[in-house]
């Protein structure tokens, strides 16, 4: 959080001057109007009412959206209230799945910089999971592949998508990984079409990379012996 959004966060904490009333299901958020329409397009209307209903959203989606709007960032699935950190060996892929909710969520409220950083958190967590044993999670990760392939708005196929073929392809070699997919695959024939197609582009390129080789190779064995020679003085 930066020293201008402190005093923010600190107004929202206080409720002082609160203007807006945003009620989802069970939970009621005193808030700002300036602050909120002004990183909502959803909310930012011709005419505000003084309480907005969400009946169908998640109550703590929607507290991330407001803190996003108020700090710049919102905690991650394993952080308490309070800024407690837990384990987070319970689900590695916790974190992935919460960006994917609040890239979703943003779009649905046309917060394009909440969407944006939605999807940094997302990637980060695609970088981070490369070498991690996935096998051990399957669940885990397949709660990923079915929010982003089934749950998650259009523009995720060109977001979205990429990272998790990223991270399938990347653990090819694992046959735990591999056979634990099968279902996915059969449940979610895009995934399947997408990992045979990139994994056809990647041994294009090394097929290329290879064929580049040999023709540089064969072609400083070509180059003519009597063009090496040192000229006489």
């Amino acid at each position: 959080m930066s020293s201008h959004q402190a005093p923010l966060k600190s107004m929202l904490e206080e409720k002082k001057f609160v203007d807006l009333r945003i009620t989802c299901k069970d939970q009621t958020f005193m808030v700002h109007r300036v602050i909120i329409c002004g990183h909502s397009k959803f909310f930012d209307t011709a005419s505000v009412p003084s309480t907005f209903r969400l009946p169908e959203d998640d109550p703590e989606l929607v507290r991330r959206l407001i803190d996003y709007a108020y700090t710049g960032k919102y905690t991650d699935s394993a952080e308490k209230k309070n800024n407690v950190s837990q384990p987070k060996n319970t689900n590695k892929f916790g974190d992935m799945l919460l960006a994917a909710d609040m890239y979703k969520l943003a779009d649905k409220f046309m917060a394009p910089e909440l969407k944006a950083y939605s999807l940094k958190r997302f990637k980060e967590e695609a970088e981070r999971l490369k070498a991690w044993p996935h096998s051990k999670d399957m669940a885990g990760f397949s709660a990923v592949i079915d929010k982003v392939y089934n749950l998650a708005p259009p523009d995720a196929e060109a977001d979205l998508r990429p990272c998790v073929i990223g991270l399938i392809c990347g653990n090819v070699h694992v046959k735990a990984f591999w056979e634990g997919l099968q279902e996915t695959f059969g449940q979610n024939p895009d995934v399947a079409i997408e990992v045979m197609d990139k994994l056809r582009q990647e041994l294009w390129h090394e097929q290329q990379a290879h064929a580049d080789l040999r023709d540089s190779h064969d072609s400083r064995e070509d180059f003519p012996a009597s063009r090496c020679r040192r000229r006489p003085r």
